[in-house]
Parts: C-alpha cells; structure tokens; sequence
C-alpha cells in the first residue's frame, strides 16, 4: 500500500496470498506525523484559497 509505504500511516498489514490480498491491522490504523503534515499542506482549501488569492491579485480592484 503507498500510504504505508511513504510513511503516512502505520499499523496497517498488507499479505499476499494465493487467493488475493490481505489486509489487517485496521483497527491499529494510525496516521503518522508525516501524513499529516502531507494532509495539511495539500488540502483542497488550501489549494482553493491560494488559487483565489492569485486571481484576486491578478484582477483590478473596480
């Protein structure tokens, strides 16, 4: 899984089996310090809010 893989979460376990894959753990699911720094620096309102912001700077005030 990526988000254990970059770090983001952790207590998640991923087995492969003949059958597919197993996932478990779920209730241990916690996520690290890094996703949520990942989460905050790449929320939609953030992105929102910066996207505004420059067009508001690039309109003139009438």
């Amino acid at each position: 899984m990526m988000l254990t893989d970059d770090g983001y979460i952790k207590g998640l376990t991923v087995n492969q089996t003949k059958s597919g894959t197993v996932v478990g753990g779920i209730n241990q699911l916690a996520v690290t310090s890094s996703g949520l720094q990942y989460l905050a620096e790449n929320s939609m309102m953030k992105k929102a809010y910066k996207i505004f912001k420059e067009f508001r700077d690039w309109t003139p005030i009438i």
